[in-house]
Formats: C-alpha cells, structure tokens, sequence
C-alpha cells in the first residue's frame, strides 16, 4: 500500500467512527515517533460529556461548531474510534498498544459540563456547563486542568494517581473524592465544600474560598481548605487538615492525624 493509500485509510476509519463521509476530510501528513503522522478534522455531533480512554493531550476549546481533529500516527488512526452515545463522546484505542506514540485531539464544542479520563492522557481549556452540572473524573493517571466550572454542583473525582485542576469555579456546592494518590487543585468560590478522601490523596483548596466544608479522611492525605463559616473534620487515619478563612472549626481525630490552621 502507498502513502496515499494508507492516508486514505487513516480517514475512512475515522470518519467511519465518527459516521461521516470521507469527501469533507482534512489531512496534513508529517513525521511522527510510531510513523508518518495524519491530522484529520471533522465535525462531530454536540455533545455535553466526554470520556477520553487513550494516552495523549486533548485541548478543549468553547466554539458554535463542534468539532474533532486528531493527529496521530496513520497506524494509529487506523484504529482509534469516536463515537457517540447519547450526550457522551467516547474515544477509545482499542488492542494492546506498548507505544502508540504522540497522540493530540482538539475538541470544540458549544456546551461542555462532564469529563472522565479513564487512560494517562492530559486533557486541558475550558468547560461551558450551559446549567448542567459540572462533573470531572480521572481513573487513571491523567491530569485535568480546566477553567470555567460554573454550575450549581460540581463533582470531582479521583481514582487513580490523576490530577485534577479546576479555575474559575462558581458552584453551590463542590464535591470532592479520592480513592488513590492524585491530586485536586481548586479556585473559585462555593457555599458547601465536603472533601472524602479514603486513599492518599491530596486537596488543595486554599484558593477555593466555601462558606462551609465538611472534610473526611480515612487514609493518609492532606486537605486545604479556605472556610469562612463552619468547619468539620474527621480523621480516623494519618491525614491532616489545614485551613484558612477563620471558620468554625468542629473535629474527630482518631489517629496521629491533625487538624488546624495553615
């Protein structure tokens, strides 16, 4: 097969995942780590959640259009698939992969409130919650960043060795949970904040100013929170609390953990 040919290929598979035709596509061919690297582009249907399970960088920007462009090897494309279930697009590499090498996806859509990681891939830009609320989930060793979590309840969760960074909150409440070692990173602002970590996990929320929190660990993690009114803290492990903002502060350590000021 020549280079046409396989280019040719590349674009059919993935606009066969994405169920369009191959007279729109868009390619730029280049050199890659795993082989000549394609770049196709398409338009996608809109969607409000994500869940991305492949390694790579993915930046999502906020646009009327909504569209998917990839660059990747053409093995690579070949076999990556984009397809949509419901309000969710899930991209997926499927088979065993020892280096798919650089893959990088650019993402834009009008409304964007869900994002799940479930591979090592990083994922950064904005979110567009359009009233929904906002949710952001990492099961492996990814890490978001991400600005724009405006909504009335935003959900962060964390069961891997992931990290997560949320700018420019505006909720009324914000939840967070760690099962494993990662990391979330918050700012903004928020009536209710409640923290579970059972694992190892770190917050650090002194740039996230609550009005109340509420924070249980059961592992060996470090939380920092910024509470103006009331603070209670759990503790049946290792983990510390620290805190700004003055709060209210109601405790129950059972262990060497500690909780006090930052």
């Amino acid at each position: 097969m020549n280079r046409r040919q396989r280019t040719t290929t590349a674009a059919l598979a993935l606009l066969a995942a994405v169920g369009l035709t191959a007279c729109d596509a868009t390619l730029t061919v280049g050199d890659g780590a795993a082989g000549p690297r394609d770049t196709v582009t398409r338009e996608i249907e809109p969607v409000s959640a994500v869940r991305l399970g492949t390694a790579g960088i993915m930046h999502v920007e906020v646009g009327d259009t909504p569209s998917l462009t990839i660059t990747a090897s053409e093995r690579v494309l070949e076999e990556i698939t984009a397809v949509v279930h419901g309000d969710t697009l899930e991209i997926e590499l499927p088979g065993a992969w020892i280096n798919p090498g650089p893959i990088e996806y650019e993402l834009v859509l009008p409304a964007l409130s869900s994002i799940t990681v479930a591979g090592s891939a990083d994922v950064d830009g904005d979110l567009a919650p359009d009233g929904e609320d906002v949710t952001v989930a990492v099961t492996g060793s990814g890490t978001v960043e991400l600005g724009g979590a405006t909504a009335d309840a935003v959900t962060v969760s964390i069961s891997g060795s992931g990290d997560v960074r949320l700018d420019d909150v505006a909720a009324r409440s914000v939840d967070v949970e760690i099962r494993g070692s990662g990391t979330a990173s918050l700012e903004g602002t928020t009536d209710e904040l409640a923290v579970r970590i059972p694992g190892s996990g770190d917050v650090a929320g002194a740039d996230l100013v609550a009005r109340d929190a509420t924070v249980e660990i059961r592992g060996s993690g470090t939380v920092t929170v910024h509470a103006t009114g009331t603070l209670d803290a759990r503790i049946s492990g290792s983990g510390d609390v620290r805190y700004l903002g003055d709060p209210e502060v109601t405790s129950d350590v059972r262990g060497s953990g500690d909780v006090g000021p930052a």
